[in-house]
């Protein structure tokens, strides 16, 4: 090799080090820390449990995006949040107090139509079987997605919400934790 070509040869690798230097330094201190929605590189095997003993039921969330935000004195469930809080989720059980009369079926979709009357939310997706439904809609564009399973007498609720813009971005961690509720 010349010499002039060795030294265009070093100067290239100073360059490319100090450039990879800047940008590293230059990296904003948050997202070194715990990742928000926007930046979630959530791998499924980073997947956290939680389980409620007093409804018995568990769920699965992303840990280096959602925070527990601890359980009410109640212990009826957890509230779930990214440190943006732009991604949140909730688990929660309560018993049939109401006395709702009939069959699980008629419960459950009394208690999932009440769900679904939130002002301004516009329901795009219902889903109903069994002891399960289902709805997601979308309000001030933030996507609501709940699953409501009733068994036994008590109702365990999920309920997702993230920004519809993410919608893309989130779905593969979204849809994990909707799998892994009851």
């Amino acid at each position: 090799m010349t010499k002039t070509r060795v030294n265009h040869f070093a100067c290239l690798i100073m360059l490319t080090a100090s450039t990879t230097t800047a940008f590293a330094q230059a990296r904003p201190q948050h997202l070194t820390e715990q990742p928000s929605a926007q930046q979630t590189g959530v791998r499924p095997s980073e997947m956290g449990s939680y389980h409620n003993v007093r409804y018995s039921y568990s769920v699965e969330y992303p840990k280096r995006l959602l925070v527990p935000q601890g359980e009410p004195d109640n212990h009826d469930g957890q509230r779930f949040e990214a440190k943006d809080g732009t991604f949140k989720m909730t688990v929660w059980g309560h018993f049939n107090v109401f006395f709702l009369h009939g069959g699980n079926e008629e419960k459950l979709a009394s208690e999932c139509q009440e769900e679904q009357k939130e002002p301004a939310l516009v329901v795009s997706y219902r889903f109903a079987k069994g002891s399960v439904c289902a709805f997601s809609g979308v309000k001030d564009s933030t996507i609501i997605y709940q699953k409501i399973i009733f068994l036994d007498d008590t109702f365990k609720t999920l309920r997702l919400e993230y920004p519809a813009k993410q919608k893309q971005l989130l779905d593969p961690v979204v849809n994990q934790i909707i799998k892994s509720f009851p």
